[in-house]
């Protein structure tokens, strides 16, 4: 699990790079309890994912023509998460703007 946390975070700050993306250099993480369970949600800005690209992802994904394996860290978390009963969502596509929500049971 810790694994899974640790790629979407790390993906967030990543892709909000000012240099590379143009971002904020920032992620931020809101945690909520949501239906017996928690929601983590990790937004940021800089290079903007897709609704395409993330179903690219979720169906195991291709390399990206400029980006190479843009996705496959979360892909890798979707299935950890997904094995503890959990599940994975792209919640906000804006411009500029991301935001990956996780949400798993209690107790996993």
């Amino acid at each position: 699990m810790e694994t899974a946390l640790f790629s979407v975070v790390s993906n967030a700050l990543r892709y909000s790079d000012p240099a590379t993306y143009g971002g904020s250099g920032k992620a931020v993480l809101d945690v909520d309890d949501e239906d017996g369970g928690v929601r983590i949600a990790v937004s940021n800005d800089g290079l903007e994912f897709t609704r395409e690209r993330w179903r690219e992802v979720a169906e195991g994904g291709s390399p990206h023509p400029l980006l190479g394996w843009q996705g496959a860290a979360l892909a890798l978390a979707q299935q950890i998460i997904e094995m503890h009963g959990g599940r994975v969502e792209l919640a906000d596509v804006g411009e500029l703007q991301t935001t990956v929500a996780i949400w798993l049971p209690l107790g996993s």
